[in-house]
């Protein structure tokens, strides 16, 4: 799961090398023509035939799960021996005939892989764990691979590699840097504690050139390590991080929380005592969802759209909480009635002066929905318990309610909180039949949305 990605970069076999034939060939073709006794198997498959036993439904084959990775390609990879018999079909599985028992002697590994790094670090993982077990502990016979001369294989064309390559790659990093990044001095980390530290590690170190650097050499199970500072993660963790001292920052910082989040919270908490629960949706809608099913109209000043879409669902930035809500809502029919859900959050406007050229609104938006009442008046004073909170009287002429005139709502039942300046802050009403019909809602639903970043 880790280096060899369940099978996409590197897969392995081991074999019986007692019972084949040297050379091995590494070849591509098509499925109908790789015939085989596939490990745990008692019968010949071809590769479809095969894949088709994997899949069916009833043996529920841990091996499915890889065999996607070369099910779509004209052929697949296969390894024969000089008498033609199959070693094994990569990555999905080995063949019968080479099956390692009790009664091995000589073992004979091979690595397929996409990634000739990733395969290198596999197979040479593989060998120092199988070597401890040799007849002569730690020593193997590296096998020669011939590459064929053309275009297909790229810079390894005509060259022949010998392999494993157990060549230990050495690193140099400076005394004083470990020292630093650690957090220990010289006077409690001295250079020549170092090496020590590195060798509990099992990683050979020497100090060099006056004793100012380290120099490692890694051992061919450690492809992690591949600057300095995996060395200094090395160092502190033989060292022991619960010895690390931890000081007090020099420096004093009144840290607080953001003003606008601060706001946010409040406002949740007054919405749910409400009766109101909170919803979480997405800051990316599809194109639809933000204009066409509100009845809205893109005029191309508004949402930002985003320029390489994976899906159709992620097409632009919301401009409105509440498709987002509305889409809650036809998804969790199952609940009982009424549904009461809110969401305070960032839309993304397209906006001139920002330097990015847009910039993020927090808003609150919230609908109601019943069987039995729009919620008209439900909307309407959750509206105003809301702005209460906010510092706004109505009665002190704060803010006033005026009839509004929005697409998604319903004419004659949606209004508009305005400010003494003109400026329009909040819609609430009656969610228009066809909007409700295009998010397959079914019963009667109100809903309000309101800028909260005005009262910063």
């Amino acid at each position: 799961r880790n280096i060899a990605r369940r099978r996409t970069l590197v897969a392995i076999g081991t074999h019986d090398l007692d019972t084949l034939s040297p050379p091995f060939s590494y070849e591509a073709r098509p499925p109908k023509d790789i015939r085989f006794v596939p490990l745990a198997q008692e019968r010949e498959f071809d590769a479809d035939e095969l894949f088709a036993f994997y899949n069916e439904p009833s043996r529920n084959s841990p091996l499915k799960k890889f065999l996607p990775i070369i099910a779509s390609s004209p052929v697949y990879p296969v390894l024969y021996d000089a008498e033609g018999r199959v070693l094994s079909l990569p990555p999905i599985i080995n063949g019968q005939h080479s099956r390692m028992s009790p009664d091995t002697k000589n073992v004979f590994i091979e690595c397929t892989c996409t990634d000739l790094t990733k395969g290198n670090q596999v197979l040479n993982t593989i060998v120092a764990m199988f070597s401890q077990y040799s007849s002569t502990p730690f020593t193997i016979e590296p096998v020669e691979v011939q590459y064929p001369a053309g275009d297909s294989h790229g810079k390894l064309g005509g060259q022949l590699l010998v392999t494993p390559d157990l060549s230990r790659p050495t690193l140099t990093a400076s005394v004083e840097y470990i020292q630093r990044t650690v957090g220990l001095g010289a006077a409690v980390l001295p250079a020549e504690d170092i090496p020590p530290l590195l060798k509990r590690m099992m990683i050979d170190a020497e100090l060099v050139e006056e004793g100012s650097r380290v120099q490692v050499t890694m051992p061919i199970t450690r492809p992690d390590v591949m600057q300095a500072c995996d060395i200094v993660e090395d160092v502190a963790v033989a060292y022991s991080f619960n010895k690390l001292p931890r000081p007090v920052a020099p420096v004093m910082c009144t840290g607080a929380q953001h003003p606008l989040q601060r706001l946010t919270e409040l406002m949740r908490l007054e919405m749910a005592q409400m009766g109101f629960t909170e919803a979480l949706t997405f800051a990316l809608c599809s194109t639809d969802d933000c204009f066409d099913k509100l009845r809205l109209v893109d005029d191309g000043s508004t949402a930002v759209v985003i320029s390489n879409p994976k899906t159709e669902d992620f097409q632009v930035c919301r401009t409105s909480l509440l498709p987002g809500l509305l889409k809650t809502l036809s998804k969790n029919k199952s609940n009982p009635l009424p549904w009461k859900l809110f969401e305070a959050s960032d839309v993304i406007l397209l906006d001139s002066n920002d330097d990015v050229g847009a910039s993020n609104h927090r808003r609150l938006a919230l609908v109601f929905s019943d069987s039995s009442t729009s919620g008209f008046e439900i909307v309407h004073g959750a509206v105003e318990r809301a702005l209460a909170m906010l510092g706004l009287s109505l009665a002190r002429g704060d803010y006033a309610v005026r009839r509004g005139s929005d697409p998604s709502f319903l004419e004659g039942r949606c209004a508009e909180v305005v400010l003494p300046t003109g400026k329009k802050i909040g819609v609430f009403g009656t969610v228009h039949p066809e909007v409700l019909d295009n998010f397959d809602l079914e019963f009667p639903t109100s809903a309000a949305d309101i800028d909260l970043q005005h009262f910063l």
